[in-house]
């Protein structure tokens, strides 16, 4: 298998990838890209995540995304990220805000590049540990 420091090409950006775990038990995943490029800076943002419907509602996505601000710091050295989401996933609308984010912008679906984005896509941008805005 190749060592993702060997991927090259405009759509691939260097990213750490976390499970999301307790006892043993899976309960979803979250992944930050150390930069961006056009795409995700569209669509996807430098963080995305999920969470297992059963484990939904229990701060487990709030308490990844703060972790993963922290991580933004060192080693990777971001002073804030892009977040973006569904309009209507209300749960990770409450985790950004919960972790500081604030609202940057709303896309309509058709003004996406991104083919499968099919809903209102709102962005907010968070601060990490690294930077000056509380």
């Amino acid at each position: 298998m190749a060592q993702p420091e060997s991927w090259t090409g405009p759509d691939i950006v260097p990213a750490t990838n976390w499970w999301i775990a307790r006892g043993g038990r899976y309960l979803g995943a979250i992944q930050m890209r150390h930069s961006m490029n056009e795409i995700l800076a569209d669509f996807g943002g430098h963080i995305g995540y999920g969470v297992r419907p059963p484990e939904r509602r229990q701060g487990i996505a709030s308490t990844a995304l703060q972790e993963m601000l922290t991580y933004a710091t060192q080693p990777v050295g971001l002073g804030r990220v892009l977040i973006a989401r569904n309009e209507m996933n209300v749960g990770s609308r409450k985790a950004i805000e919960v972790c500081g984010g604030l609202l940057a912008s709303v896309r309509p679906a058709d003004q996406s590049t991104a083919t499968s984005a099919v809903r209102e896509t709102r962005s907010a941008t968070a601060p990490t540990s690294m930077s000056s805005v509380s």
